[in-house]
């Protein structure tokens, strides 16, 4: 069986935060404003151009090579000797740039200068749990994130009487993952093929500001 190819740190260009909108779509009216403001038309610009490079770079980043990529860890943390940590190998655990998934990274990061065993303890534990995790294309994950973002961006944005529009989230979801150069032909072709997306969506975004609601609601009283 050939070697599973290892993580590389992920390579994202460096975004400016002054970016340019594209002007093939009326953000403005996605959003209810017969002008977009200038702050507003600032934060979407950066988001959209955060996206394009996030999809270029998240690709190969498998839960596969993430697995092969621990058990080396493991191996390699086993031959340390006492007193003789290795730095190089603690460094890539702690890297949030090197391809780990978000709980692997917020496991490992905090002991990288941890004892030995109990660093290794927990990168075999990070590898038992992403080896049971189902396989995944990063970039359909990827995708799926930036969803998430514009949607909170028209939750957040939108003018009063565009938020509460049926339908019209989505018709600026869509509009955002054409704009950061997703693939969407199918979630217009095919909309049974969005339950999954429009579940993880509700599950970053929706939920969490509900809790947030309902928290602010009791602090009040």
């Amino acid at each position: 069986m050939p070697r599973t190819q290892p993580l590389t740190l992920i390579r994202v260009p460096p975004v400016e935060r002054q970016q340019p909108l594209p002007q093939k779509r009326n953000h403005a009216g996605l959003l209810g404003f017969s002008k977009l403001p200038q702050n507003i038309a600032d934060e979407l610009g950066h988001c959209i151009a955060l996206a394009r490079v996030t999809s270029s770079a998240v690709k190969g980043l498998t839960r596969h090579r993430e697995a092969a990529e621990l058990k080396r860890c493991a191996k390699k943390l086993r031959r340390e000797q006492p007193g003789r940590p290795n730095m190089h190998l603690r460094r890539k655990l702690a890297n949030p740039y090197f391809g780990w998934r978000t709980d692997t990274i917020m496991r490992l990061a905090p002991l990288a200068n941890a004892p030995t065993s109990e660093l290794l303890a927990a990168v075999e534990a990070c590898h038992r749990e992403v080896e049971q995790l189902p396989p995944v294309n990063p970039q359909r994950e990827a995708r799926e994130s930036a969803g998430a973002t514009a949607l909170w961006l028209f939750l957040n944005r939108a003018a009063d009487d565009v938020r509460n529009e049926p339908g019209a989230w989505w018709r600026f979801v869509l509009a955002f993952l054409d704009d950061a150069w997703f693939p969407t032909e199918k979630l217009y072709q095919h909309p049974e093929d969005l339950r999954p997306f429009l579940a993880e969506l509700e599950r970053v975004v929706l939920r969490p500001m509900a809790d947030e609601a309902r928290r602010g609601a009791l602090r009040a009283d």
